[in-house]
């Protein structure tokens, strides 16, 4: 999605509807990102 407003959208982005914005918390995910990964470790996940 094009980040200026005044950018018309492509033919295959009109296809994929509205822009939704997410509401996740990306500050978030960094902070608990090093526990994620000793989780994902202990429990073997490749």
């Amino acid at each position: 999605y094009p980040v200026n407003p005044a950018i018309p959208p492509s033919a295959t982005l009109k296809a994929w509807g509205e822009f939704k914005a997410d509401t996740l918390n990306v500050a978030k995910l960094g902070e608990l990102n090093a526990a994620a990964v000793k989780l994902m470790d202990r429990a073997g996940w490749k």
